[in-house]
């Protein structure tokens, strides 16, 4: 099934197409009703398969599930009650942003309610700090630089979340993996990302580069936008890892669009593209602006065994 009354949610949208491309000088694609994001009519019936077709035919896909708004609203509400009260993310410099990081192991053979397991938060004694530790070498992410990073953890409140949950088991479905791999424990990772921005100060992701996560897919889903401007997503080849987006070659851009309503959202093959997101400015300096964003990683616990470059 396709949304095919969003046009908004496709790069950025059909009004704001000519606008993004005039905003950062890059392309985005265009097409019929029917190249729309699909979406999730309910968490149970889902036609995962459009989403794994994307991924497995151009390594990114996109999808909406705003028409599943109501039936989520008060988990919906709950993540952005989070999000409002989460630390500011000082690890590795800039400005306006505010996490949280959960991990779950997810066990596909289970029933649902015995699948998803919490990994608890510790204490650790390089720094001192209680959290879980999130850490990538400098190779994919030169700005933390290999740091060893320790973020403010879930609640179990935040970790039962029904929203949070079926995202994860939906989107699970679609990844693309050996099916004996995806037999096997997973762990998913999940961070709630808000950025901020203040007054003429904008509110910067990390890293603010063309960028690679590490993990064989990751998700983001929109949670909340209030008065903001920018904050647009871009897909590129994954040779301009590491590069400022205004450096990329044009026809390396796959995609550019905009996250504007909440349960929108897309999911990248890390292997295949990299992927960016400008700084989130506001669109009235007097009142309140953010952009919430949940992401949400798989990476199976059994190392997959890459045979390319072997003879």
């Amino acid at each position: 099934m396709r949304n095919l009354e969003n046009n908004a949610g496709r790069c950025p949208g059909f009004s704001k197409c000519e606008q993004a491309t005039h905003r950062c000088g890059k392309h985005c694609k265009t097409g019929t009703p029917n190249d729309a994001p699909p979406c999730w009519p309910d968490p149970t019936s889902a036609p995962y398969s459009a989403v794994r077709s994307d991924l497995e035919k151009q390594g990114y896909a996109r999808f909406n599930l705003r028409n599943l708004k109501s039936d989520y609203a008060g988990a919906l509400t709950k993540l952005r009650q989070a999000a409002s009260e989460m630390p500011i993310d000082r690890t590795d410099g800039g400005a306006g942003r505010a996490r949280l990081y959960g991990r779950f192991h997810l066990h596909p053979w289970a029933e649902i309610g015995s699948d998803l397991h919490p990994e608890p938060a510790r204490h650790h004694e390089f720094n001192g700090q209680f959290g879980l530790e999130y850490t990538q070498p400098a190779a994919v992410n030169s700005v933390a630089g290999g740091k060893r990073r320790v973020f403010k953890t879930f609640d179990e409140q935040l970790y039962d979340n029904i929203l949070l949950r079926d995202l994860i088991r939906n989107l699970f479905r679609s990844v693309p993996f050996d099916p004996d791999v995806k037999a096997g424990i997973f762990v998913v990772g999940v961070h709630l990302i808000k950025l901020s921005p203040t007054g003429a100060c904008n509110a910067v992701a990390s890293p603010d580069l063309v960028h690679r996560d590490g993990e064989p897919f990751t998700a983001g889903i929109l949670i909340e936008r209030i008065n903001a401007k920018g904050g647009f997503n871009a897909i590129t080849h994954t040779r301009w890892h590491d590069h400022r987006f205004d450096d990329v070659a044009n026809k390396d851009v796959y995609d550019i669009f905009t996250l504007e309503t909440p349960l929108e959202g897309y999911i990248v093959a890390d292997s295949r593209v990299a992927h960016y997101v400008s700084p989130v400015a506001s669109a009235d300096p007097h009142l309140h602006s953010e952009r919430t964003i949940l992401l949400v990683d798989f990476t199976p616990s059994r190392p997959m065994i890459d045979m390319s470059g072997i003879a």
